[in-house]
């Protein structure tokens, strides 16, 4: 198991379709990606595919750590930054305006009406899975998944998730289940990093971080049962107990961004809380379906 250093830079990812190959041509080989009908490429690939979300993971950090090998200065690339908005407008419009709940969904979006499984068992939503079911099988591959949100953490809660990865024995390397990782697994972190990046959506940042503090506490609590109905490691639950009891206040993301001082306009926070509803729904009912199956989504 490799442990990520500050100074790693993670390897570019296999393309999955014609814009993120085009993206990934163009680090790789450090051209500009101008030789290229990029609008009708970004058009060819619906808002929510692999392809899409590998191409907005690629592009998105470039605003932070960076790839191996690649300048640094191609953050700034004025084809690759069209490319960027191009995909982020339609994911954005996507996700912030089909709300994917179960009494609103919409064409395209996955419902969330209660099912039933083979052997008559109530669908559960996944707060309440994780605390009645979940084996540890399943806990990995949860946490795998949350691995790719924590590099966009502070040092410490990385430093502390890495303890649970290492508690079921997952790779600390600094995104290292991308290669693996479905479209739905990458829409929190693509979310996060599109309402971060732009200034403009400033007020959707507000929303998005609102509504993941308001998740947290019940989702948190559901895996605290569950790792402790399990025997888990104590570096697991140690991790859960604390942000626990952290979560009063302003959460995190909102203090370190200097949000808690912005006053944005209501729609725009509406917008946020719905498109975090969304990808949050359309990962739990991605790990829903893997589960099933006896799969597993990213391990």
């Amino acid at each position: 198991m490799r442990a990520a250093s500050s100074v790693d830079r993670p390897l570019l990812p296999p393309a999955r379709g014609p814009v993120s190959d085009v993206v990934i041509d163009c680090l790789r080989r450090n051209r500009e990606a101008a030789v290229i009908s990029y609008d009708r490429t970004v058009c060819l690939s619906e808002a929510w595919s692999d392809d899409a979300m590998l191409a907005l993971v690629v592009l998105h950090e470039l605003h932070y750590r960076g790839w191996h090998g690649v300048d640094s200065e191609r953050c700034s690339d004025r084809h690759l930054t069209k490319i960027r908005l191009l995909l982020e407008d339609r994911f954005f419009t996507k996700v912030s305006s089909r709300y994917c709940g179960a009494r609103g969904s919409t064409r395209g979006v996955p419902s969330t009406e209660p099912a039933h499984s083979s052997g008559g068992d109530a669908f559960l939503a996944l707060d309440g899975y994780l605390a009645e079911v979940a084996d540890l099988r399943e806990f990995a591959d949860y946490f795998a998944v949350g691995s790719l949100m924590s590099p966009r953490g502070s040092s410490s809660q990385r430093e502390v998730f890495d303890g649970v990865l290492e508690s079921f024995g997952l790779d600390t390397g600094y995104l290292a289940y991308l290669p693996t990782a479905p479209a739905a697994a990458l829409g929190p972190l693509v979310l996060t990093d599109c309402v971060r990046i732009r200034p403009t959506w400033r007020g959707a940042a507000v929303g998005r971080a609102t509504a993941a503090e308001v998740n947290a506490t019940t989702r948190s609590a559901g895996i605290l049962l569950g790792l402790q109905r399990l025997g888990a490691a104590d570096a697991a639950i140690h991790r859960y107990l604390a942000q626990l009891q952290g979560q009063a206040g302003p959460s995190g993301d909102v203090r370190r961004t200097g949000l808690d001082t912005f006053e944005p306009g209501e729609q725009e926070v509406v917008a946020g809380m719905r498109a975090h509803q969304t990808v949050e729904e359309r990962l739990s009912i991605a790990f829903r379906d893997a589960w099933r199956r006896g799969r597993t989504l990213v391990t």
